[in-house]
């Protein structure tokens, strides 16, 4: 049931349906027209070596721009659905919708959907440059959703705001995504140890290895499970500390809480 509300919910949200499909279109098709012809030297970072991979800007900037449109639209989507519409699914947990229910449908549609997004990324990515092991770029986009997914499902149960949580996850993708980890600039920056900490490192890094190289970086793939499964735990517990407060009709009421107050919510039953 919560798995079909929630794929209604998506459908309604027009603003939504109009981001999923048009922000890769945009996006992409404006740096295909636009990337220069030059090359810049994309450092990734193996456990033993560092190497060096001379990429034409148009390569660097089609994938770069594909993880971070990937996890942006990860992290808004995630917003919407652990954001909007949470105190009506609160009400349902509080008249016998079992939590372990509702999260197993949020979470079974929110992967459903980034499955979606993943394979979409991929297939117009490959589209338009050439990439060496789709199936691990596929992955990479898909670890890169979960991560940033992760991490706008925490920004919507942080505050009411709507506005605050979109800001919150606008900058992080910004900042993280859509500058630090630009091949351009971390290839020649400084203090890469702080750029390695953000969510985006290890998917980017994944996807850059996957889609140039015959050697896909061996940990790339287990630094972003860790990230992503740190974030989805911090996520599940915020999720169930907020459900834990819903009180069940058949419960007592809370110490302090007058028991004419208590039927307001449940219809006057005692």
């Amino acid at each position: 049931m919560v798995f079909f509300l929630s794929l209604r919910e998506a459908w309604r949200n027009k603003m939504g349906m109009i981001l999923f499909f048009a922000i890769p279109f945009v996006f992409l098709g404006a740096v295909e027209l636009t990337a220069g012809g030059g090359t810049v030297a994309v450092k990734l970072y193996y456990p033993d070596e560092t190497l060096q991979v001379l990429l034409t800007m148009h390569l660097a900037a089609i994938v770069f721009v594909a993880a971070a449109v990937c996890g942006f639209l990860s992290a808004y989507y995630a917003l919407i659905l652990f954001h909007q519409d949470f105190d009506y699914f609160r009400f349902c947990v509080f008249n016998g919708l079992h939590p372990a229910v509702y999260l197993a449908g949020r979470f079974g549609f929110f992967l459903t959907l980034l499955l979606f997004l993943a394979a979409g990324t991929t297939l117009l990515t490959g589209a338009l440059v050439p990439i060496t092991h789709p199936g691990n770029v596929f992955a990479g986009f898909l670890l890169i959703g979960v991560v940033y997914g992760a991490c706008g499902g925490l920004a919507g149960m942080m505050t009411r705001e709507f506005l605050v949580a979109f800001l919150c996850v606008a900058l992080l993708a910004d900042i993280d995504a859509a500058w630090l980890q630009n091949p351009v600039y971390y290839s020649a920056g400084q203090n890469i140890e702080i750029i390695r900490w953000l969510p985006a490192f290890y998917p980017c890094q994944m996807i850059f290895a996957a889609g140039f190289t015959e050697d896909p970086n061996p940990a790339a793939a287990p630094g972003s499970l860790v990230y992503a499964g740190v974030v989805l735990c911090m996520l599940l517990a915020v999720i169930v500390m907020r459900l834990r407060r819903v009180r069940h009709p058949n419960r007592g009421p809370a110490p302090g809480v007058q028991h004419d107050l208590r039927s307001i919510h449940t219809g006057g039953r005692p």
